[in-house]
């Protein structure tokens, strides 16, 4: 007795995305996850918020910066490469890091003390990194937040 086996194919193969409902692969859906795995929402982090008014790029910027990842000549030094000086090239006075970089150095001020007080704030009694924070010097709607908070943000990626 020889049996035969029937092999009846009525659907063409597809693709499926598990990681959303519609099956569709989207690069929202998978951002989407990725933040939710490896940054989970009861982790409120700074570093990892998100402005639509900033580039995604200022966004990595200052998630490296908040991690000392950006290549500042401290950190350049600790990876072994010779330097001739790890003196912040602007101010030659300090050890370049990433807050003295982008925040500390006496050159880096004047830059802040313009832009700050280009929006009408006294430079003098705030901190531009706890300004990074989301501490806002000003009164104002959630859109105007936002605003700020990306002009603080793109100020400190273009310093």
């Amino acid at each position: 007795m020889v049996s035969t086996v029937r092999l009846v194919i009525d659907k063409n193969d597809t693709w499926s995305w598990n990681l959303c409902r519609s099956g569709i692969f989207s690069t929202k859906s998978l951002t989407k996850q990725v933040m939710v795995k490896c940054f989970p929402p009861s982790a409120s982090n700074v570093a990892t918020q998100r402005n639509n008014f900033a580039p995604i790029k200022v966004g990595v910027f200052l998630w490296r910066a908040r991690r000392n990842r950006l290549p500042v000549l401290v950190e350049l030094d600790k990876r072994g490469i010779d330097l001739h000086s790890v003196l912040c090239p602007l101010c030659d006075k300090v050890v370049e890091t990433v807050n003295h970089a982008l925040f500390s150095c006496d050159k880096v001020r004047e830059v802040w003390v313009k832009v700050l007080n280009w929006w009408g704030i006294d430079s003098s009694q705030h901190d531009i990194d706890n300004m990074l924070s989301g501490n806002l010097p000003l009164q104002c709607s959630k859109v105007g937040e936002n605003i700020w908070q990306a002009m603080v943000w793109i100020s400190t990626y273009l310093i």
